[in-house]
């Protein structure tokens, strides 16, 4: 496939500028215009069908914002494609299986509204009160395993993209309009689908020393911390 720029994409919106980055409709997150081999192009790849005089000048704009502000090229700054995050981590997967959709196997920034929202969510809510504390203890436990069968599917791809649109940017648009507890389901919802894909049938028993000794106020990272 010919490599394709996010600048020439009909979901960039040339009309938001931040940074050197353009708004993106489709990943809800502002990118440089001069990215390649993005998620859209390697699901979709006709969905680049832009005007070329509008992109071309999308392209520049970045390229001079980075020029200017001094910017260097960082391999984590830049939308991959799972052949390309194979090469660089062989795959090397996250505790966290959330982190593992998104950055490993998708490639996007570690810092993306999804990640971000979803965090600030954990942190603030999630961790601090005790109704949570079994759903932060199961992803800690269930977590590491979950990742590690999907980046071991031979179509974690497809499956990445699902979980991220289906599920992931569902549950931050639930939490943009407050609406956690919709998150919270929608959340579950995906767990036990990954559970029943990979581990049906499978009974995970923690002893009671482990349960009363979770440390719920660092829960949720895809590791159980004890106190």
């Amino acid at each position: 496939m010919t490599c394709q720029r996010c600048g020439y994409c009909v979901y960039m919106d040339v009309t938001k500028l931040k940074e050197g980055r353009y708004y993106c409709k489709y990943l809800d997150d502002y990118q440089f215009a001069d990215s390649k081999d993005s998620l859209v192009c390697k699901k979709e790849c006709e969905r680049f069908s832009k005007d070329k005089y509008l992109g071309d000048k999308a392209i520049e704009v970045s390229r001079e914002w980075k020029k200017k502000n001094g910017y260097k090229e960082d391999k984590e700054d830049e939308i991959k494609t799972v052949e390309v995050v194979e090469r660089e981590s062989s795959f090397q997967y996250a505790g966290c299986f959330i982190t593992t959709i998104v950055v490993r196997i998708l490639g996007l920034d570690d810092n993306c509204e999804v990640l971000r929202v979803l965090r600030n969510f954990r942190n603030n809510k999630l961790q601090k009160e005790a109704c949570y504390s079994g759903l932060l203890m199961d992803y800690d436990v269930i977590g590491p395993m979950i990742s590690k069968k999907l980046c071991e599917d031979e179509n974690r791809e497809d499956l990445a993209i699902d979980l991220y649109f289906d599920y992931l940017v569902n549950c931050v648009d639930y939490l943009k309009i407050g609406d956690e507890e919709s998150a919270v389901f929608k959340y579950i919802e995906m767990v036990n689908i990954l559970k029943n894909h990979y581990f049906e049938g499978l009974s995970l028993e923690l002893g009671s020393d482990v349960m009363e000794s979770y440390d719920q106020s660092q829960g949720g990272h895809g590791r159980l911390s004890l106190s």
